[in-house]
């Protein structure tokens, strides 16, 4: 499956489902994945999304970086508590940074919580994430991901300084590290 698509807004095509079999029903899918598709077997919408490791992201990878170089007994942190208390903003700790575990640089601990679901909170940097924050080596700018499964990685690549960009200075970041 090779498909492109944006971080844009969500548009779904009302298409037109003219086949008889589960088979046609894929295939249909299958061809409309990149605008988005609602499956006519059972409703669910289908996308592939192309995700960017953006400055918010890098900053967040530079700042769990940093709290394992001061706490290296720390095997992990529930990253969503850690970036509001650390930077007093909630914006920060969204979904976005723990998709850096789609490009390995994060790894999500095992285990459950009480509600069955698989989704704990914690995290620890990888050893890839390490040497990119160090900036030893760039990593895929982007990352295609459908129904929360990754597809594919994008063949350009991006460096810390890169994802960073002009909001957030490397050199200021990574001062005491």
């Amino acid at each position: 499956m090779d498909v492109d698509t944006d971080d844009e807004e969500l548009h779904v095509h009302n298409l037109t489902f003219n086949g008889t079999s589960l088979e046609d029903a894929k295939a249909f899918v299958q061809q409309n994945l990149r605008d988005g598709v609602k499956c006519p077997a059972c409703g669910q919408l289908c996308k592939v999304y192309r995700r960017k490791l953006n400055s918010t992201m890098a900053l967040a990878l530079v700042m769990i970086y940093t709290h394992f170089k001061l706490h290296p007994h720390h095997t992990w942190l529930h990253v969503a508590a850690f970036l509001v208390k650390v930077k007093r903003d909630s914006s920060i700790a969204g979904g976005d940074v723990v998709k850096l575990r789609y490009w390995g640089l994060l790894e999500r601990a095992p285990g459950e919580r009480d509600d069955g679901s698989d989704r704990v909170g914690r995290y620890r940097i990888t050893s890839v994430g390490n040497q990119f924050v160090e900036g030893k080596i760039a990593v895929p700018r982007y990352v295609y991901l459908y129904n929360q499964l990754l597809l594919r990685l994008s063949e350009e690549m991006t460096t810390i300084r890169d994802a960073l960009g002009d909001r957030f200075s490397y050199d200021e970041l990574m001062k005491g590290s």
